[in-house]
């Protein structure tokens, strides 16, 4: 029964690999580009609110619950966050059965309900599966969640794909050769006891590099242990 549920949860997260012919670039490959971008403006207007979304859950719903309601924003990112110049749009291509969006999406909602300057929508595959195809994993999977950042000219500002950085260096490498059930376990405990904490580091890295004129789409693994979870200072 383990066995099947792990599988499954890591399966709704992703898609599959690129066909042959098909886009095969990973997100670090794929520059960010600020000149007004049609398709990314047609995707953000079809896009709801979080509140909208979390109405809609079916799967993982108490997850996604038991998230948003503990979901707390770090002093020190609201701080960051505050100091931010222009305004910016978080775009998230999410599903209800995914592993990583539960534990991380409802975060970046509670980031952009606390600060003016940042605003979030979110879109199924079904809307935002253009999305995916452009900016995949590090290991080339069109996969949720997948989370685009606009400016205000509706350019390209930045992207950040399914899991946090840390997080991915161990999973998309060490975390390879353990077990299947091991593994995704471990991966549950760790953000249970992130809460959130890297998903907004990293997301707010990401504006920062592009508020500055550094727009940074996706990142490359470097081979890790499962780190700490939380504040690096905490451990």
């Amino acid at each position: 029964m383990l066995l099947l549920f792990v599988t499954a949860a890591f399966a709704a997260c992703q898609s599959s690999r690129p066909e042959p012919s098909g886009q095969t670039e990973a997100p670090e490959d794929v520059a960010a580009d600020s000149s007004p971008n049609p398709t990314l403006a047609r995707i953000w207007n079809e896009g709801v609110a979080y509140g909208d979304f979390l109405a809609e859950v079916r799967r993982r719903s108490e997850t996604w619950h038991l998230n948003t309601e503990q979901a707390r924003i770090d002093p020190m990112h609201l701080e960051r966050a505050g100091a931010l110049q222009g305004t910016w749009r978080l775009l998230m291509v999410a599903v209800d059965a995914c592993m990583d969006s539960s534990h991380t999406l409802p975060y970046l909602a509670a980031l952009a309900d606390q600060v003016d300057a940042i605003e979030l929508r979110v879109v199924e595959p079904s809307v935002g599966s253009e999305l995916q195809n452009r900016y995949r994993s590090p290991d080339g999977r069109a996969a949720t969640p997948v989370l685009v950042m606009l400016d205000e000219r509706d350019g390209l500002a930045g992207c950040w794909v399914e899991q946090p950085d840390r997080l991915g260096d161990w999973w998309l490498t060490r975390a390879l050769d353990e077990e299947a059930p091991a593994r995704t376990a471990r991966k549950i405990a760790w953000y249970e006891e992130d809460r959130g904490w890297s998903t907004v580091d990293d997301v707010l890295g990401r504006l920062e590099a592009a508020a500055s004129g550094r727009p940074v789409c996706g990142t490359t693994p470097e081979p890790s242990d499962l780190p700490p979870a939380g504040p690096p200072s905490s451990n």
